[in-house]
């Protein structure tokens, strides 16, 4: 065999044996930082988090409405932080007609990977919401299928509910936190 077919072998056989490793390896969002704030005039909501380790923590998000609700936008974007949040780059915004997203499942498959992982524990019921009504979203942000590729960085997630053609601001919520590379996840720990 020529010397520069063995080379070209041991470079491949080099490259997939530094490959195997990252099979095990899961991309996880840790969230450091939330915060939760609602319009009194409309709703009541409290946040409830559930874990001991930080990868494999659940927020429950439990609201009740104190008026109707008959529709509602909601406006959610993922930005990346650099420099201790000194930058911010919004690499995905979407707006979603909130009850029409409840009676449909999305299309959009951007907003399909954080629909299912939601929905799939959540208690909600269907919209309009009376008075009274009480609604519990479950959001496990290691359960979210994040793409591989991304780096490990700091993030920043925003959701803004709106009634009446986005007149009036009634829920708002910040979550801070980080892409983080883990080996061989074991989620029942």
């Amino acid at each position: 065999m020529k010397p520069y077919r063995i080379w070209i072998v041991l470079a491949l056989y080099t490259s997939w044996i530094e490959s195997v490793p990252a099979l095990d390896m899961k991309l996880i969002p840790v969230i450091d930082h939330k915060e939760l704030q609602s319009d009194g005039r409309f709703l009541n909501a409290t946040l409830v988090e559930v874990g001991d380790h930080l990868w494999n923590r659940t927020y429950l998000v439990h609201f009740e409405a104190l008026r109707d609700i008959k529709e509602f936008k909601a406006f959610f974007s993922y930005s990346v932080r650099v420099f201790d949040g000194a930058v911010q780059k919004v690499l995905l915004s979407r707006w979603v007609d909130g009850c029409e997203l409840y009676r449909k499942p999305p299309t959009d498959r951007m907003v399909r990977l954080f629909y299912d992982p939601v929905m799939k524990y959540s208690r909600i019921s269907c919209c309009p919401y009376k008075p009274g009504v009480s609604i519990m979203v479950n959001v496990t942000p290691s359960d979210f299928p994040m793409p591989s590729f991304l780096p490990e960085s700091e993030f920043l997630v925003e959701v803004r509910a709106y009634t009446r053609a986005r007149a009036d601001l009634f829920f708002e919520t910040r979550w801070y936190g980080r892409l983080v590379r883990m080996f061989n996840v074991n989620k029942n720990i």
